[in-house]
């Protein structure tokens, strides 16, 4: 089984692939490998794509395991040791949108499992559950789904319907003359979806708690108990045939995807607490776009320290989107998920694309310059070698007093914003 880094040429494993020539170009994959292709163009991701130049195919900055042709491909991320648990909570703590945050990754419980010698655990179960609870946090926010549930009771009052076989055989052959069995109608918070929900979220629980170690336990435990707290009146049993025929309602368009996402969880665990201890072997094909990752990682760390003075992604002309607006410090910053960075000057066609967000009217009306200004642009980039750290920005400082000016140019810098490292 073929394992290279992010963007590492296919071609320097040729020889551990028994039927794709990964430099000759396939048919099934003219571009590339396409990941979700339901997507639109802009939100396209290829695990690999053909590289015309060197004629071979070239891994994009994805990480994870597919199939090509019947053979297994794996992709690990070139900074070892990544605490991906520590990222997806601060993308939780940003306020990510989870619509957003589901395009950073895709997993396909369908397909047959694959055993790789690469540790993918760290990175399945934590994203799936980040994600789970920013869908939970929008629903608690906006009020649990009632509908109107069956009940059969042994009550002092009629309601709804008597039945009268039970009510026979309860209370009139035991002589309880003042009961009355009823069948009747109640709107109640406590249904199969519901319940489903609150089982994820006790499962979810069971996992942060066995990761006490880690700095985001807290955010995380802190986030499970109050969505917890909006399910006092739910049940959380309900059996494995109510989960698979747990159906989306059109009226809560806000359930779907969080009853996709739980069922994915419990099918991950096998519909048991028992096997969060079990080490999973073999993983399902899924994988993470890793630049989009450490984009939102980003945000959620000058989110944190600078606050509202940061905006994302505010759109311009052309359709650019620069990913950051400083207003307070007026600067244009963009995430680059390039650690070559460290060592290497900036491209050209980085300078190129910041110039020209400097030079957008809308970008520097939100900044509040004037057009005579020449805007600071600062590049946030990775760093392969940063030991585990629990980074934050020096706000008593510029933020560009703590970066590095790049070579022959003007107001242009860039900073080393590194990957939080699991402490081994």
């Amino acid at each position: 089984m073929p394992v290279i880094q992010e963007h590492q040429y296919l071609s320097d494993k040729k020889e551990e692939f028994s039927h794709f020539n990964s430099c000759e170009r396939n048919e099934s994959y003219l571009d590339g490998l396409l990941l979700n292709p339901n997507a639109s163009e802009r939100d396209r991701r290829y695990f690999f794509q053909w590289d015309d130049i060197n004629k071979s195919y070239r891994a994009n900055y994805m990480i994870g395991v597919q199939r090509v042709q019947g053979e297994e491909l794996v992709i690990e991320p070139k900074i070892e040791s990544i605490d991906f648990m520590k990222m997806f909570s601060i993308c939780l703590s940003s306020g990510i949108a989870a619509d957003d945050f589901s395009k950073i990754y895709g997993i396909n419980l369908d397909s047959k499992p694959i055993e790789t010698s690469v540790n993918f655990s760290s990175s399945i179960t934590p994203l799936l559950i980040v994600h789970f609870l920013q869908l939970v946090k929008d629903i608690v926010s906006k009020g649990l789904k009632a509908d109107y549930i069956q009940k059969n009771e042994n009550i002092k009052k009629v309601k709804g319907k008597i039945n009268i076989s039970k009510h026979i055989q309860k209370n009139i052959i035991n002589q309880k003359y003042d009961r009355v069995y009823c069948k009747y109608m109640e709107r109640s918070v406590n249904n199969p979806e519901n319940r489903l929900l609150k089982k994820t979220l006790l499962f979810c629980q069971q996992f942060i708690i066995r990761m006490k170690g880690n700095e985001a336990f807290k955010t995380l435990y802190q986030t499970i108990n109050y969505c917890l707290s909006h399910f006092e009146n739910v049940d959380d049993q309900i059996e494995i045939w109510e989960i698979r025929n747990t159906k989306n309602n059109n009226l809560y368009k806000n359930y779907g995807e969080a009853i996709k996402i739980a069922k994915t969880i419990l099918r991950h665990f096998d519909y048991s607490i028992n096997n969060i201890q079990k080490r999973k072997e073999k993983v399902p094909e899924f994988w993470i776009d890793m630049p989009l990752l450490y984009e939102h990682y980003v945000l959620g760390l000058l989110k944190r320290d600078y606050g509202n003075a940061i905006a994302y992604q505010k759109s311009g002309w052309f359709g650019w989107r620069p990913d950051f607006l400083h207003k307070k410090e007026q600067i244009i910053m963009d995430t680059k998920y390039m650690p070559q960075l460290e060592w290497n000057g900036l491209t050209g066609d980085i300078v190129g694309q910041l110039a020209g967000y400097s030079r957008v009217a809308s970008f520097i009306h939100a900044l509040g310059v004037d057009d005579e200004t020449v805007i600071p642009c600062l590049i946030l980039y990775p760093k392969t070698s940063a030991e585990a750290v629990n980074f934050h920005f020096d706000v008593a400082r510029p933020l560009i007093e703590q970066a590095s000016k790049a070579n022959h140019m003007t107001k242009f810098y860039k900073l080393a914003v590194p990957l939080p490292k699991l402490k081994i």
